[in-house]
């Protein structure tokens, strides 16, 4: 299923790459004087990005309640999404950022009954199944322990949610690059493999074969 959304992969990553990309080497570099403190920064991060939002939403994406509301009559939707864009919208971005990916990524699955007999098959079919196969990924990486900011795949994939997910627009194809980041991410050696594996080499090296335990005892000193 990933395949045939290949082409809105490279389509969107090559729109956003620039934005995401840009931010994150500034969030790493010497202009962040928190940029050894990833929780930290993504928290400055957000609640700055809420206080400009707003002031600037309104400005920046009128008639949006309309447009809201109009999608959830469209979708037969319980009204969560217009719900959480009155928060965003009053500054509380900060306060529905975590609901409102996971509801932008996830959400269509509430329709999953509708793939049977799809009304359309682009959003019934394609789009439902890269969010089961997405939720199926990330799952994997929450019980791999995978989901950690020290991780420059999941910091910039949380910085890509950081400020996609300000979009008021329902729209999962927006969070495309996010799977192929979730698979680069699940795909990665731990940093502890990394070191057992070099020290395995050295010690094959020097003619003496360590055990896992004392590979451990050595990487832990």
């Amino acid at each position: 299923m990933a395949l045939l959304a290949l082409p809105y992969y490279f389509f969107f990553c090559s729109l956003a790459d620039e934005l995401v990309c840009n931010c994150f080497w500034v969030l790493i570099s010497p202009l962040n004087f928190f940029r050894h403190r990833t929780t930290l920064t993504c928290l400055i991060s957000i609640v700055v990005m809420s206080a400009v939002f707003y002031e600037i939403g309104n400005i920046a994406f009128p008639n949006v309640t309309e447009v809201a509301s109009e999608g959830v009559a469209q979708w037969e939707g319980t009204g969560l999404w217009g719900w959480l864009l009155n928060i965003q919208y009053s500054g509380g971005y900060f306060m529905v950022f975590p609901l409102k990916a996971l509801h932008s990524m996830f959400g269509i699955l509430a329709y999953i009954k509708k793939i049977v007999d799809p009304p359309e098959f682009y959003n019934y079919v394609v789009v439902m199944l890269h969010s089961l196969t997405m939720l199926c990924v990330m799952l994997y990486a929450f019980v791999k322990k995978k989901l950690r900011l020290k991780n420059n795949t999941f910091y910039i994939a949380i910085i890509y949610l950081l400020i996609f997910g300000l979009t008021p627009i329902y729209a999962p194809r927006y969070f495309y690059p996010v799977f192929v980041l979730l698979c680069v991410l699940v795909s990665e050696k731990s940093v502890w493999q990394k070191n057992i594996h070099r020290l395995d080499k050295v010690a094959i090296k020097q003619g003496h074969l360590h055990t896992d335990l004392n590979a451990r005892r050595i990487f832990n000193r």
